[in-house]
């Protein structure tokens, strides 16, 4: 390896190392930009929030008490900020809990919304369940599943509704409803209901009015964000996405790093959905809808900024009293739970790029066929990589005896290029014909890595996301193969390199260190074979342990085969080959 390669490699490294520096130079956070003591967003952000609503459900619905649980019979001081259409006087609002095999949510009678929704098949993490409804640095509980009714200025998260009974514990194969009421000034009424089952994560979700005069146009929301329950924020908060389908394609929309964005648009919406890495919140309408407005903004401009959005789905109604259904789905990011409502939400699913796609789903499906016989994740990743292997033998094996053939032409070719130095072009002609000879394709050894490539993207993407694997335990140390295998936490952070040691990285490199020392021959190449294992040690080191625990033991049986190829070689008529060549180019040397 020359000098300008050698320092071209030093400057990448410092490129990558100073990257995060400058970044933080030129764009550093913004301070400040949350009320410590309401958490309120600061007035001199370009978007305006309306504070009075959020501060009063703070003040009243989360008093400053060191416990956090509320009785569900409990009745909370709550008042309206507009007296045209419910009084604010004495009336209450109860928390009314629901219990399933798949959650327990609880359903609070201001505004008639879920002010928590925990998944009993998840951890957070920390010793309990995954909570699903976003709080936001202000640890606030957003208004969702709401609508507002613009032209006559009512919203259904400011009224106080009054629940059919208590608590709801919905037993396998069973269903429940819940139906709140919230009774107007002028008479009439608005009820909500949500149908719970006992079989999976579905809840259906209806809205009725009764003597709401005017009512033509409105919007049913859902504001807020899928809680963040991954150790690493930063990446959770990088899956941290509003969607929606319109017209058969998926509309995604993400907040920018600083501000808010807007995007509005006409036409028939399917549903609208808000995910993060693991988790999924999604509202499908059974009418016609007219267009979607989206809003969405960060709390501070970071990476590790928590994001906001603001979903509503325009609807018209020509009915005098309203009628309409929804199916609200609150759980993980499962293809097949997903698949089951039969909508396309699986489109919100990470496959990759769309040439990507295929492969990634069919990993993923292998994966599941595989766990259906073997209960152990990581016993099915080594499984996965020996099949993958013998799958891939055939491109292996011809990539392995393209290199071989190619190492044993380099004396041939170090020969060619001290004769014709000074005439490039005919070394050129002269290799190529040694090459045609020896019937050798320069491109053999590269050729099949790069038919691999996709296979190996795949495997990148179902390695990172899949639900599958979240808190999937091997063996060991390795406890769960989406997180790193990490056996220590470092006080500081490194560049590139992270906060923690891993172990499996470091077995990874060393692979790569023996399996590069069996093929490369070129001196020049030399240099590759201590700055590759290096490189990957560090890049991996904060990737999910199941993927590294894949390409280690892939590392190790491609230097099984290589060495089956070795010991099946003995060499003898490439060499006699090469021999009768060399006599031939030093004859036409003299």
């Amino acid at each position: 390896m020359d000098k300008r390669t050698i320092l071209a490699f030093v400057f990448i490294g410092l490129i990558v190392i100073l990257l995060p520096y400058y970044y933080n130079l030129i764009n550093p956070p913004k301070e400040n930009l949350v009320d410590t003591e309401t958490g309120i967003v600061s007035e001199d952000r370009a978007y305006n929030i309306d504070t009075s609503y959020t501060k009063r459900v703070r003040e009243q619905q989360y008093p400053s008490s060191e416990s956090s649980t509320v009785d569900e019979s409990e009745k909370i001081p709550f008042t309206t900020t507009d007296g045209k259409w419910q009084k604010s006087d004495t009336d209450g609002a109860r928390i009314i809990k629901i219990e399933t095999p798949y959650y327990i949510a609880s359903v609070s009678a201001a505004g008639g919304k879920f002010i928590s929704f925990k998944l009993k098949e998840f951890s957070d993490r920390r010793g309990g369940m995954v909570e699903m409804i976003g709080r936001g640095d202000s640890d606030l509980h957003y208004p969702n599943a709401y609508f507002t009714f613009s032209n006559i200025g009512l919203s259904t998260h400011e009224l106080i509704f009054q629940p059919s009974g208590g608590n709801l514990n919905v037993n396998p194969g069973r269903t429940a409803e819940l139906v709140l009421t919230a009774e107007l000034l002028n008479g009439g009424k608005i009820v909500k209901r949500y149908g719970f089952s006992g079989d999976n994560y579905r809840i259906d979700f209806d809205i009725e009015t009764y003597g709401v005069p005017d009512i033509s146009d409105y919007y049913v929301r859902w504001d807020g964000a899928v809680n963040i329950t991954e150790p690493d924020t930063a990446q959770d908060l990088s899956y941290s996405k509003a969607y929606a389908k319109m017209g058969g394609e998926i509309v995604t929309f993400d907040a920018p790093k600083k501000g808010d964005r807007d995007i509005s648009s006409s036409g028939k919406t399917d549903w609208i959905a808000l995910r993060s890495k693991y988790f999924e919140i999604a509202m499908v309408p059974q009418s016609s809808t007219e267009g979607i407005n989206f809003r969405a903004r960060r709390l501070n401009a970071s990476a590790t900024g928590l994001k906001e959005f603001e979903l509503a789905m325009k609807m018209h109604s020509s009915r005098r009293d309203l009628k309409e259904n929804f199916i609200l789905y609150l759980g993980p990011i499962d293809s097949k739970r997903l698949s089951s409502l039969n909508v396309g939400l699986e489109a919100t699913m990470n496959w990759g790029w769309s040439i990507i796609k295929p492969f990634s789903k069919l990993v993923l499906w292998s994966f599941k066929q595989l766990h259906a016989v073997i209960p152990n994740y990581g016993i099915v990743i080594i499984v996965f990589s020996i099949l993958i292997k013998i799958i891939l033998w055939p491109l292996t094996h011809k990539s392995f005896q393209s290199m071989k053939k190619m190492s044993k032409l380099q004396p041939l070719i170090k020969e060619l290029k001290e004769k014709y130095k000074s005439d490039p072009q005919k070394m050129q002609k002269e290799t190529m014909r040694l090459y045609k000879e020896h019937k050798v394709n320069p491109m053999g050894g590269c050729l099949p890595v790069l038919l691999q490539m996709p296979l190996l993207y795949s495997l990148f993407i179902v390695f990172r996301s899949t639900i599958e694997l979240r808190e999937a335990n091997f063996a060991f140390w390795i406890n769960d193969l989406s997180l790193p295998d990490t056996i220590i936490n470092l006080p500081f952070a490194l560049p590139l390199y992270g906060n923690h040691v891993t172990v499996l990285p470091i077995l990874m490199g060393i692979s790569t260190f023996f399996q590069s020392k069996m093929t490369i021959t070129d001196p020049n190449q030399k240099m590759m074979l201590y700055f590759m294992p290096i490189f990957l040690t560090l890049m991996f080191n904060n990737f999910p342990a199941g993927l590294t625990l894949y390409y280690t033991l892939f590392n190790l049986l491609s230097m099984v085969h290589q060495r089956i190829i070795s010991v099946k070689d003995d060499g003898a008529p490439a060499a006699a080959g090469i021999t009768t060549q060399k006599k031939s180019v030093l004859g036409r040397k003299k």
